[in-house]
């Protein structure tokens, strides 16, 4: 078992850039979506949904984004995409 902090700094990062890779890959080139939803309290979640056809014409959607809040937030103060 490791620490979290190692977790953190080693192997989460890695895996988030590998997803979010395979992800960019499969909309690349094609009319995508986005949607958030979320709330501004303290301490609660964004997510961002992403929603495209498939060259097969069938509907995907992924979660591309998901961030908790240390404070309340407004669309500004978000991460750019």
């Amino acid at each position: 078992m490791t620490h979290s902090s190692h977790m953190a700094a080693a192997y989460i990062p890695k895996g988030e850039a590998c997803e979010f890779g395979a992800i960019f890959d499969e909309i690349r080139g094609q009319k995508c979506s986005l949607t958030t939803d979320g709330t501004r309290r303290n301490g609660e979640a964004v997510a961002g949904v992403g929603r495209w056809f498939s060259k097969e014409y069938k509907i995907n959607q992924r979660l591309v984004l998901f961030i908790t809040t240390l404070k309340k937030s407004t669309a500004c103060s978000l991460p750019p995409w």
